[in-house]
């Protein structure tokens, strides 16, 4: 029981890092933008600024919402464990985490259609706005890759953990 509850623990830290992260990273590349759209009033960096900003501000509220929620969803599965339904409990939860796990592949697919679609963009247009945009739309999808691959690799180390967990109770 005392392993299931670190790594509950352990998973939602990890969360909750992360999405302070996110919303201290999208505060100061958003404030960096605006500097150098201070500087630089051209269309191209204005478009880049909008973009920008708009994807922080994106991130930042979700993951604000995520950390109201998971805050939440922690304490309860760990007063669950202290009840009788530990089973269901764990069961519920590897649900979860595996729809969770199995959505990074389309977020990773997505992230990569933008990447490309606005790399064509920028390359073939001749509009600075429509570059602009492009590039802050590249930004934000590097951005969404290099986030999903730490929480992916989080959320199966948790998977593993709730199944066995859960294993180890049916026996």
């Amino acid at each position: 029981m005392e392993n299931i509850q670190s790594a509950i623990n352990a998973y939602f830290l990890g969360e909750r890092n992360e999405m302070i992260s996110i919303i201290v990273g999208s505060v100061m590349v958003s404030t960096c933008i605006i500097l150098l759209n201070r500087k630089y009033q051209r269309n191209l960096i204005k478009s880049i600024s909008w973009s920008v900003s708009a994807s922080g501000l994106l991130l930042s509220a979700t993951a604000i919402s995520l950390l109201f929620r998971d805050a939440e969803l922690r304490n309860t599965l760990l007063s669950g464990l202290s009840a009788s339904h530990t089973t269901e409990l764990l069961t519920t939860e590897l649900q979860r985490i595996n729809t969770v796990v199995g959505k990074y592949r389309i977020y990773q697919c997505v992230s990569a259609g933008i990447i490309v679609s606005s790399l064509f963009a920028v390359f073939f247009s001749k509009h600075s706005t429509v570059r602009g945009i492009s590039i802050g739309l590249i930004l934000l999808s590097i951005a969404q890759l290099a986030i999903d691959h730490y929480s992916e690799n989080r959320a199966i180390q948790y998977q593993n953990q709730l199944f066995h967990a859960l294993y180890s109770t049916l026996k």
